[in-house]
């Protein structure tokens, strides 16, 4: 497990975003107006005030951030390959670290009230056993909120005049990439896991995303193309009760 952490860390260390003060201006709309987009508008309507959340796949913060100012009460916990967070509001924020397409969570059962599981199951080998998993750690009427390329980014051609030879366009640009996912796949891959209940699936359209559109247009910067893509619907969620 650890030369495969290695080899994540040394990738994502070099593929790290350019665009920080960018995140945190998204923060700071997403914290004020989560209804802009998923999954910020059920997490900020539906998840209790001082429920137990775990963000699973948490990499640098981003969703932690966001969710945290919605959600002052809660009790958070991250988990990811390694820790990746890089935020130091985020210091005392439980973290572990599991390699999910070989570990189980490590988390009691019934340890939690929603799961956040933001672009991590377009990486796994065994989704379906990583979804038995959240099953196990959510409480009983508890919430999984998953977010996945769609799979129309692998029908979009490599174009490198546009984002660069080391550019992250098409879906298959990304080497960690297993498969994309549609709406039907993320259902039935939900009833397979027996979730009692599909509460949403879509397209994501994060609108405040398009604030960056001048900048994806005149620059070759890759995330802010991809910050685009995710307000245009080119990425689908679900999101399911226990």
């Amino acid at each position: 497990m650890q030369n495969k952490q290695n080899t994540y860390s040394n990738y994502f260390q070099r593929a790290t975003s350019l665009m920080q003060s960018n995140k945190n201006i998204m923060v700071a709309i997403y914290s004020k107006y989560p209804f802009l987009g998923q999954p910020y508008r059920f997490f900020n309507r539906h998840v209790p005030d001082k429920a137990a959340i775990l963000d699973a796949g948490c990499g640098q913060g981003i969703y932690l951030l966001i969710a945290r100012n919605l959600k002052p009460g809660a009790k958070f916990h991250a988990c990811d390959l390694e820790n990746a967070l890089a935020y130091d509001a985020l210091a005392d924020i439980p973290f572990a670290s599991c390699d999910f397409d070989a570990q189980p969570l490590p988390y009691a059962d019934a340890s939690f009230d929603h799961v956040n599981c933001m672009h991590v199951l377009e990486h796994l080998h065994q989704p379906l056993q990583f979804l038995l998993e959240c099953k196990r750690i959510l409480r009983p009427g508890g919430t999984l909120h998953i977010e996945v390329p769609d799979v129309r980014l692998a029908l979009i051609p490599h174009l490198p005049f546009i984002t660069s030879s080391q550019g992250v366009f098409n879906f298959w640009d990304d080497p960690t990439h297993v498969r994309p996912y549609s709406r039907p796949s993320l259902s039935k891959l939900a009833q397979m896991a027996e979730f009692s209940e599909i509460l949403d699936c879509f397209f994501v359209h994060r609108w405040a995303h398009l604030l960056v559109l001048p900048l994806a247009l005149v620059t070759r910067n890759n995330e802010y193309k991809t910050a685009v893509f995710h307000s245009l619907g080119f990425f689908c969620g679900i999101i399911v009760k226990k």
